[in-house]
């Protein structure tokens, strides 16, 4: 009986391992991204995510979620409430198809996606 018990221990945690984020900070999202191409052949993705505010930012080393802000004209974007391990601000703006990132000091600009 104990054995049953020790295994299905060792399944859920099996699934839990398989929706958290990965080692190298990748989200386990599979919806649809939005590719940008920026300034100097910078690029990301974008996913809105479903039922929630939020946008999942993508970059080449790692993931962000974004909060809504508010925004003066188009749509902002800010570095989500829980990301506690996150020092530098992260910033994006939208308004149609364009877009203007700040990730600490490193900006994108002129981004478009199509």
């Amino acid at each position: 009986m104990k054995d049953k018990y020790f295994v299905l221990v060792l399944f859920v945690a099996g699934l839990f391992a398989c929706v958290s984020e990965d080692d190298e900070g990748r989200s386990p999202y599979l919806g649809p991204y939005y590719h940008y191409q920026c300034n100097l052949d910078k690029t990301f993705q974008l996913a809105f995510m479903p039922n929630e505010p939020d946008v999942l930012l993508r970059l080449p080393k790692r993931d962000y979620r974004l909060q809504r802000a508010e925004a003066a004209s188009g749509e902002k974007y800010t570095l989500h409430a829980s990301s506690t391990d996150d020092f530098e601000p992260v910033s994006l703006h939208l308004k149609g198809n364009h877009a203007f990132l700040s990730l600490g000091s490193e900006i994108y600009r002129n981004c478009i996606t199509p």
